[in-house]
Formats: C-alpha cells, structure tokens, sequence
C-alpha cells in the first residue's frame, strides 16, 4: 500500500497487476467494476475526480481484491455481487453468478408475456434452480404482477435469494425442492410459467471450461450425470 495513494494510481496498480492474469479487455472491465465498486462512482465521475486520495479502509480493500484476482477468483465474487436486469445482486460461490444469456432469457419471457394472451392475468411463475434468485427477481421486475415462487435444492442459494428479494423489496416465495427427486409439493400447483437454468454439462467436459469456472463456481449448479446430461429437463418436463 501507498500513503496518499490517488484514484488514478489504485487503478494504474490494479491494471498492473491484472494484466498478468487477463486479456487486456478483460483486465479492463474487472477493473471498472472494482473501482466502481471501492469508489461508489461511475467512469465518467472517476476521470473527474482521479486526484482523489484512497483512504486507508479503500486501501486494504483493493490489496485484498488484487490477492484474490491474482488466483483468478471471478471478480463477483471478489466484489460479492453481480448486476442483473439492472438490479445489483449479492453472490457467493455457492451460487452460479448471473450471465447475460440469462438476463436475454428473463426479457424474452417477460416480452412474450406482454404480447399475449398472459398479458390479461396475473400469471403464476416457477423458476427451478433459481440460485441467486435471479431469473425470479428478474421477471418479478418486469411482470410486477406476476406471482414469482423460486426454488433450489440449497439452502445456501435460498439464502442468498431470499437477501437479495429483501434488498430490492420484492415478494416472491422461495422453496427448497430436489428437482430429481419429485415431491407434491408442487403437485396440484398451477404455474402460467416453468423456467429454469439447469446444469446441464456432463461432468466429463469439465475441461473444457475456463479454470476459474470449474474452480470457483458450484459444481451443483454447473453439472448433470455424463449418462444423462438432460436428467434435468425431463424432471422438470413433468411439472409442465
């Protein structure tokens, strides 16, 4: 750490170290994301005010993202959070972090729903695997009234989207549930709407993902059976 370290600087010395790690484009964003994150300021306010002096809590917290950055922890979780449909959401590594495939995913049902016949009730959602909870939180946002219920096997996901619907003042109703192992409790329930992201990699092309996602991300969430990747789809497909 420096002594009267500038705003400037912190990034010159993330940069630094990130480019030994990273593409430069990727270096690039995960800095951007950091010293939003320590600064609370868009690019734009950063270029203004980069004489800003770090104080000594911002210091410590950039050594300590680097050290982690350094051994490629994927910088939400690093941060502790990944935006979504405009919505910051806290993550850990018991959860997969949000992709814009997904955010594309939520905004096609939400146009569907809007362009159709669903348009004319309050719809019934049920997203399996929710994870973060972000599909959920996703949809609720777009469909206000929508009745949104989200559902895991792990309790350490339902936690985490249970905090970030209280964050951002939704209602939505969480459940734990095995997907492949059925259960009545949603026997006799009605839902407009069944969406999931659910694992779906064999477990034997694990190698060919990036390291940092096989190391860091949950394993629960990224993989099915190498017999029977769809093992996931078919139970789901006997909700519908």
């Amino acid at each position: 750490m420096f002594a009267d370290m500038k705003l400037s600087e912190a990034q010159q010395q993330l940069l630094f170290q990130l480019y030994h790690h990273y593409s430069d484009g990727e270096a690039a964003a995960i800095a951007d994301l950091v010293m939003e994150s320590l600064t609370g300021w868009k690019k734009i306010d950063r270029v203004t005010n980069k004489t800003m002096v770090f104080s000594l809590q911002q210091e410590e917290k950039l050594a300590t993202y680097i050290e982690q950055l350094g051994k490629q922890v994927p910088v939400q979780y690093v941060l502790g959070e990944a935006w979504f449909c405009g919505m910051n959401l806290f993550v850990d590594n018991s959860v997969l972090i949000p992709r814009q495939e997904t955010e594309e995913l939520v905004d096609w049902i939400a146009k569907d729903v809007r362009s159709g016949e669903l348009s004319k009730k309050n719809i019934r959602v049920l997203d399996m695997g929710t994870g973060s909870g972000c599909i959920a939180l996703g949809i609720k946002k777009l469909i206000p009234s929508a009745h949104v219920h989200g559902c895991d096997i792990s309790e350490s996901a339902l936690e985490i989207a249970r905090r970030n619907a209280s964050t951002h003042q939704m209602d939505i109703e969480w459940h734990q549930y095995d997907i492949l192992n059925y259960n009545p409790v949603f026997a006799n329930a009605e839902f407009d709407i069944i969406v999931s992201n659910p694992p779906y990699i064999p477990l034997a092309d694990a190698g060919t993902l990036p390291e940092n996602v096989v190391k860091y991300e949950p394993h629960l969430a990224l993989f099915a059976a190498d017999e029977d990747p769809l093992q996931f789809y078919k139970a789901i497909a006997i909700l519908d």
